[in-house]
């Protein structure tokens, strides 16, 4: 792929084939595109609607990721961790499944929304047994600092 793969749909489609090339990915539909594959391609993956979700497989290790506009990126049915090169959320739901394993998303740089009046979501579909309470769990590993926009932390 050399130019932008854009996904429109108002339904679910999973996508097995690995995709590789310097294009970009774009989910814009309501639906839900479910990425199996370990994908190669090193543009930008932009989530402007709907979701987008990695199963088995599925990766989007080589793409810098751009959540927007209410979307949702899906970890919760891949092996931790998901490694990401940057990610960028803005009004937008992550969701995870919490293992015994590493952090389910692993990010060079996550840069998050801080604007007031928006929020972020991150939803956790399940936990891992918990020996005793108060219990900590890591969700995101950054490796940079975040970059909160307008200096708020809005999850």
């Amino acid at each position: 792929m050399e130019g932008t793969l854009e996904f429109r749909r108002t339904d679910n489609v999973t996508v097995a084939t690995a995709i590789s090339g310097n294009g970009s990915l774009t989910q814009n539909g309501s639906g839900k595109v479910t990425l199996a594959g370990a994908n190669t391609y090193t543009g930008t993956t932009t989530i402007a609607n709907g979701t987008v979700a990695l199963s088995g497989a599925g990766s989007v290790s080589s793409s810098a990721l751009g959540v927007v506009s209410n979307a949702t990126f899906d970890v919760s049915a891949t092996s931790p961790p998901t490694a990401l090169t940057t990610l960028n959320l803005t009004s937008s739901s992550l969701n995870v499944v919490l293992t015994n394993l590493p952090a389910p998303i692993s990010v060079s740089s996550l840069n998050v929304d801080g604007v007031l009046g928006t929020q972020n979501t991150i939803n956790v579909l399940a936990l891992p047994p918990v020996a005793s309470y108060p219990a900590t769990f890591t969700i995101i590993k950054a490796a940079n600092p975040i970059n909160l926009l307008g200096s708020v932390f809005n999850f």
